[in-house]
């Protein structure tokens, strides 16, 4: 003879329902965003950033800014203390003038900020590059000093090490 298996309660049921259609919302609001997703944020914060700046800014940025999802490291740069590279002004006969931000080397410095300082450092990472973009317009390059002598107390505290 074939006996069904006992049902529980209604009471206990609706009970282990919640319980489960409230799980994978709970669990989606705690998950860690994907790389892509962190991207995606950084996108959005250098397009605000961007459009604060004025049009006459964007002369002869032929090449406009590109985001690229890598990291990258300065080739000065010692392996065991990798100096990244956030942001590069380009200016190519060949590819005109662009500004690049390395998504990846910026997620990896800054990518555990809350957003809004994370947006403000996306933020001054735009206006440095800008900066070298309007120096070349008008054929100064103090900028560029300024980060060689960064670029030489860092290589000066590798040596100290």
């Amino acid at each position: 003879m074939f006996f069904p298996p006992r049902r529980k309660p209604v009471r206990e049921r609706r009970f282990l329902i919640r319980t489960f259609l409230a799980a994978p919302q709970a669990c989606a609001a705690k998950r860690a965003p994907t790389y892509s997703e962190r991207l995606d944020k950084l996108r959005i914060f250098a397009d605000e950033a961007a459009e604060e700046l004025p049009q006459v800014f964007y002369r002869e940025l032929n090449g406009g800014i590109i985001l690229s999802p890598i990291t990258k490291a300065h080739p000065q740069s010692d392996p065991k203390k990798p100096l990244l590279v956030l942001g590069e002004y380009r200016n190519s006969p060949q590819m005109g003038r662009s500004i690049v931000l390395y998504g990846g080397s910026i997620l990896r410095s800054y990518g555990n900020l809350p957003d809004e300082k994370l947006k403000a450092e996306v933020r001054h990472i735009l206006r440095h590059e800008f900066t070298h973009h309007l120096e070349s317009l008008s054929g100064t390059n103090d900028l560029e000093i300024d980060d060689a002598v960064k670029l030489n107390r860092y290589k000066a505290s590798i040596h100290a090490e």
